[in-house]
């Protein structure tokens, strides 16, 4: 890359010496400039960084553990580890992935589009979403199962969680039989601030539904 540039700038320096168009065409030089640039990007997008490396500032010794570009963390939430604490589940343009943090080996553990909800702390299996339903997978085993179905008739789906013992999935969605009611605004209306805007500002309504369970 660096020969290719030195020879692009030995180029230009020519072109200073004699009419520029004797040398290089301008509308070959400018393809020319856009395959280098192209080539150059490349190189870099393609260059693999460092497994280890000191940081110059702290002293301190870092590792990379992830080797695919595009590779994320889960958040804190989430429980990122496997019960023994011997391995790191991240999400990867694959699906789920797991990182053995003593071998750095790297296990696909779901194929395909999800979006994770959490680690179980008890069954070592990884909970998330497909499809409108809650699968969990072992992290070892890669055995899957389907834990709940939600009814198509709830809508799409908001935030979804599993309880500390893994016994209970909660969920919000919308409820086809629920209904918009109005609440009262705040006294004084905060200087009108408040005030609905039009006939679809329901900033002040909430919708009345009763908690269903899913089995």
């Amino acid at each position: 890359m660096h020969g290719v540039t030195f020879r692009l700038v030995s180029m230009i320096a020519a072109a200073h010496a004699t009419p520029f168009n004797a040398v290089f065409p301008m509308r070959m030089f400018s393809r020319w400039c856009l395959v280098l640039v192209a080539t150059c990007l490349l190189a870099r997008a393609t260059e693999e960084p460092p497994t280890e490396w000191i940081d110059p500032d702290t002293g301190h010794r870092i590792v990379r553990l992830s080797r695919e570009g595009g590779t994320a963390s889960l958040y804190f939430h989430q429980n990122a580890y496997s019960p023994d604490g011997r391995k790191l589940v991240v999400t990867n343009p694959g699906g789920i992935a797991t990182i053995d943090l003593a071998t750095r080996a790297i296990d696909q553990v779901v194929t395909g589009q999800v979006s994770v909800l959490v680690t179980g702390r008890k069954s070592g299996d990884v909970y998330y979403l497909r499809d409108g339903a809650v699968y969990a997978t072992n992290l070892d085993t890669h055995a899957t199962r389907q834990v709940a179905k939600f009814p198509a008739g709830y809508g799409r789906l908001g935030n979804v969680t599993v309880n500390a013992d893994e016994s209970l999935i909660v969920g919000l969605a919308v409820d086809p039989e629920g209904k918009a009611v109005p609440r009262t605004l705040p006294p004084g209306d905060n200087g009108g601030r408040l005030s609905p805007r039009g006939p679809r500002d329901c900033r002040w309504c909430f919708s009345r539904s009763t908690p269903r369970r899913v089995n």
